[in-house]
């Protein structure tokens, strides 16, 4: 019965790191959606998922829940990244924006 549950645990953890590969897309094909998405969200969970991995090194020494917390991590790294990334690309082109003369006086300059 333990090894089912481990194994589960396993298929468990995989699965939940491919749910985060549609959010990646969006976002990175999609910047503005960031304004949508908690910085502090994410960074709680990350922060959880260190002491995740801290108790797992440190006490419980289970290579199932080292492996997952590893991925987990992995996968919040990559969403983090991606947030900064939007944030910026999203900043740049405000500053265009407000930036080009024409912006201001709208789309159709003769």
């Amino acid at each position: 019965m333990q090894d089912l549950l481990t194994l589960t645990y396993a298929v468990g953890g995989i699965a939940a790191a491919a749910f985060h590969v549609p959010q990646w897309l969006r976002l990175w094909r999609t910047p503005a959606l960031v304004a949508g998405i908690s910085p502090w969200s994410w960074l709680g969970w990350f922060g959880i998922s260190l002491n995740s991995l801290a108790y797992a090194l440190l006490v419980n020494h289970d290579r199932a829940l080292i492996a997952m917390s590893v991925l987990t991590i992995v996968c919040q790294a990559v969403m983090l990244s991606l947030m900064a990334r939007a944030h910026a690309k999203v900043r740049t082109a405000q500053r265009a924006a407000t930036d080009d003369p024409a912006a201001s006086l709208g789309a159709a300059v003769p």
